[in-house]
């Protein structure tokens, strides 16, 4: 552990997982502030939606052709996707397995994904082919609940069931929670290649699940990147190959190989350490790239009238092309969602701080009161 800086004869420590452990509070929250925590997982954030937005890239993106090399660099685009989606679980299972369950949390979220669904929707209304329904009318007032973007309807579901899966991986001894992972990847294999059922929302289940495992149980036999790094690379390009020569299907988010692929990563980015406030500002933002960029009444604009992937199957320049139109998309998308937070939500979440102490303090003193006159009496 590094000591930082003294504040009134106290100390703030910075872990090497980049929390801050302040030994008073209320004397060094000046000090907190300044203090960067580590950056590695925020950058990996950062390069997992990357890999999200090339995977839509090309399958929003209408190729119905291309040439030899493209197929090859769309099949590696491709499979980013269903790569960074497991990256994203890791980290989040990662840090939540040892952090509180709050409505605040909840809230913000949810606010984020109303916010985004119902501008989304309205900005819709004045792009060409827009067709008005009921049904989408109402997929735009309850996102969550008729699963417009069906990675926020499992992960709301997810972070709800969190202080349970918390609760429970935290009596278990490490060799039961490696059990309690291994069983339930044999299940869950077993039941959908001999009868066909299958369960993404499981398999988030389980994927949060060795994400809290990295953190509570680290795996120090791994811990070198002479290791780590050839490993990586070899087991990603040998299921790429593979993936272009095999039935993409094959390769979805809940197969063994994918896991065990985004581990590795997971454990090479866990052993840096990277301090950085550009690039933590950058992360805050990923969640709102998804949102904006994957919405689906904007999502097929984007793809097929804005940037016309399909018009480049057969083009020498595909990946120059696609590296720019990721590029932009994220940054765009990063800078609104950036906007957004500094001009609405956190002049909201001020009002709504402040509303929640009078309510807590007045609820307080009530309690006082009450036991005031229980007591005279």
């Amino acid at each position: 552990m590094d000591e930082v800086k003294n504040a009134r004869n106290s100390k703030i420590v910075v872990d090497d997982k980049g929390r801050v452990n302040n030994k008073d509070v209320g004397e060094n929250k000046k000090v907190a502030s300044n203090v960067i925590r580590n950056s590695s997982f925020e950058l990996l954030r950062i390069i997992a939606m990357l890999m999200i937005i090339g995977h839509h890239f090309v399958v929003h993106g209408g190729f119905l052709d291309a040439s030899t090399v493209n197929s090859w660099i769309l099949t590696f685009l491709e499979f980013g996707g269903k790569f960074g989606v497991i990256i994203y679980l890791l980290i989040s299972g990662y840090f939540m397995v040892t952090s509180k369950f709050t409505f605040r949390k909840l809230f913000k979220l949810w606010c984020q994904v109303w916010f985004y669904s119902v501008v989304l929707y309205v900005v819709s209304i004045f792009l060409p082919n827009f067709h008005f329904s009921a049904r989408g009318l109402v997929v735009a007032l309850l996102p969550v609940l008729m699963v417009e973007w069906w990675f926020v309807t499992y992960y709301i579901f997810l972070y709800l069931l969190s202080p349970f899966i918390n609760k429970l991986v935290k009596v278990l001894s490490k060799s039961e929670y490696g059990w309690l992972i291994v069983l339930l990847l044999f299940l869950y294999t077993a039941l959908r290649l001999s009868i066909g059922i299958s369960s993404i929302f499981l398999m988030f289940i389980i994927i949060y699940l060795i994400g809290g495992y990295l953190r509570l149980h680290p795996i120090k036999k791994m811990q070198k990147f002479s290791i780590l790094v050839p490993c990586f690379i070899m087991l990603y390009l040998a299921l790429n190959i593979a993936q272009y020569y095999l039935n993409y299907h094959f390769f979805e988010t809940d197969r063994l190989p994918m896991i065990l692929c985004a581990v590795l990563l997971f454990m090479i980015f866990e052993k840096l350490n990277i301090k950085s406030k550009t690039i933590n500002i950058i992360s805050s933002a990923t969640f709102g790239v998804y949102l904006i960029h994957d919405n689906l009444n904007i999502s097929p604009y984007l793809w097929n009238e804005v940037f016309q992937n399909n018009s480049y199957g057969y083009s020498e320049y595909l990946l120059l092309y696609a590296f720019l139109v990721i590029v932009s998309v994220f940054v765009i998308c990063a800078i609104i969602d950036l906007a957004r937070k500094y001009l609405l939500e956190r002049p909201l979440f001020k009002i709504v701080d402040k509303s929640c102490e009078k309510y807590r303090l007045k609820h307080k003193n009530s309690e006082i009161d009450n036991t005031k006159q229980i007591t005279n009496n």
